[in-house]
């Protein structure tokens, strides 16, 4: 009892998201953890966020409980992001979205990925989409930045991947 309390006290800097028992340490790659927030991306649909972010970009992973879409695919989470994107276009919120797949040789396995451009309050963004379901929960990782070619991004949003895909530990 006594070493498991000094052991969690020793690592005091992760986050233990209390749906998946995922561990969030404070700093990846030179990203840092910022807020941790509830959500509910509709009613019922309870989750939280997860923010990490570096000098050019920001990164977002959203976690909720599956619910009643147990028949959903990672594919279909995608395709329900996409939908919401062009969502925010219709309500003027981005501008002239140019939406990219990826193919499944440059995907994880179990995770679908899009892209897309737009432009935001007269600036240029670049956005990652990742999803992937997870048993009894759907991952989200959103990574925005103003430069595409921010090879730390990509190689950050694969270590987010590679933190969801350790087997899920129930807290």
């Amino acid at each position: 009892m006594m070493l498991a309390f000094f052991s969690n006290w020793l690592r005091g800097d992760a986050y233990k998201e209390q749906r998946t028992g995922v561990e969030f340490p404070e700093a990846i790659d030179g990203y840092k953890r910022g807020k941790v927030a509830p959500y509910e991306a509709e009613p019922g649909k309870k989750g939280v966020t997860i923010e990490y972010g570096a000098r050019d970009a920001e990164v977002t992973i959203y976690i909720r409980v599956l619910g009643d879409e147990a028949h959903k695919t990672s594919a279909d989470f995608l395709k329900d992001s996409i939908a919401g994107v062009k969502e925010l276009e219709t309500q003027g919120k981005y501008t002239n979205v140019k939406f990219y797949q990826f193919g499944a040789d440059k995907e994880r396995p179990g995770w679908k990925t899009a892209a897309f451009t737009s432009n935001s309050t007269n600036h240029f963004l670049t956005s990652f989409i990742f999803c992937k379901v997870i048993p009894e929960h759907l991952v989200k990782i959103r990574a925005t930045t103003g430069n595409p070619k921010i090879e730390s991004l990509l190689s950050f949003t694969k270590r987010l991947q590679e933190i969801m895909d350790k087997e899920p530990r129930k807290p």
